[in-house]
């Protein structure tokens, strides 16, 4: 149901990245790795004039349990002046990763409330 939501948001004009990060998370929770990896690509695509969409990319590897990559898009996001890192440290999306120093870290870097 949340992919058939998120997908109707973005046909009906909702930010390109944060739908297709949502769809993307969804489908990797749900077990679905291709569609969650068509996702993927889609906001690599996006790039990089869409910058908001290196931390969507950080959610759908974050429900793919991919550290590294989480960590990764994570960094660009931070590099990149994603305004909506401030939250990352309660979003639930990385909820997994708050153990991770490297997370901590990045958290700490970008002034998010833990």
């Amino acid at each position: 149901q949340a992919i058939t939501e998120s997908k109707t948001a973005l046909q009906l004009g909702g930010a390109p990245g944060e739908m297709r990060g949502l769809i993307g998370y969804a489908y990797a929770a749900s077990g679905n790795r291709t569609e969650a990896e068509n996702m993927i690509a889609e906001l690599k695509r996006l790039l990089p004039s869409h910058t908001h969409a290196a931390l969507d990319l950080a959610v759908v590897f974050s429900a793919l349990r991919d550290r590294e990559s989480t960590l990764h898009w994570l960094e660009k996001a931070r590099e990149m002046k994603v305004s909506d890192l401030i939250v990352i440290g309660q979003d639930s999306h990385f909820a997994e990763m708050r153990s991770d120093r490297r997370f901590q870290e990045l958290v700490q870097q970008v002034g998010a409330p833990q």
